[in-house]
């Protein structure tokens, strides 16, 4: 497994690869389960930890425009990775069965400019190829090293 600053390096190594001089984007770890989801109106990328080691690498970006327009972070993770609590109006989060026995305990997020949010896929690739996550081929046969 890897830790937050394995994350961050091969991020950063991708963004090498592929980005021109405007900012690069940074992952955001400050999110507790409340509010907002950080970057939840971008296309992006996101990344789930148990206890400080990367378990899971997805994706959340829209197909361009007509019914997935709009479909990135939020919508994602809504549809994968987190429930609304009974009580949502003050949005307060809660994982899917398949993350809390997986013992997910936080959530980054990455988000791009929509000039560049097709990077996204690329950097999903990239990053799941790079640091294996487990939860990433937990439904496939074992990878031979």
């Amino acid at each position: 497994m890897c830790s937050r600053e394995h994350l961050e390096k091969e991020t950063g190594d991708f963004f090498d690869l592929h980005w021109g001089e405007e900012a690069i984007p940074a992952w955001n770890f400050s999110w507790n389960w409340c509010g907002l989801i950080p970057n939840h109106d971008l296309d992006g990328i996101y990344a789930l930890f148990s206890g400080g080691e990367l378990v899971y690498v997805g994706l959340g970006a829209g197909r361009g425009h007509g019914t997935h327009k709009n479909h990135g972070l939020r919508k994602r993770l809504l549809a994968h990775v987190l429930e609304l609590t009974p009580a949502d109006s003050d949005a307060h989060y809660i994982l899917e069965p398949r993350w809390r026995n997986a013992g997910v305990d936080q959530i980054a997020t990455l988000g791009f400019p929509s000039e560049s949010s097709y990077l996204a896929y690329a950097l999903e690739h990239y990053l799941i190829t790079k640091l294996d996550p487990p939860e990433n081929h937990r439904n496939h046969a074992p990878r031979i090293h």
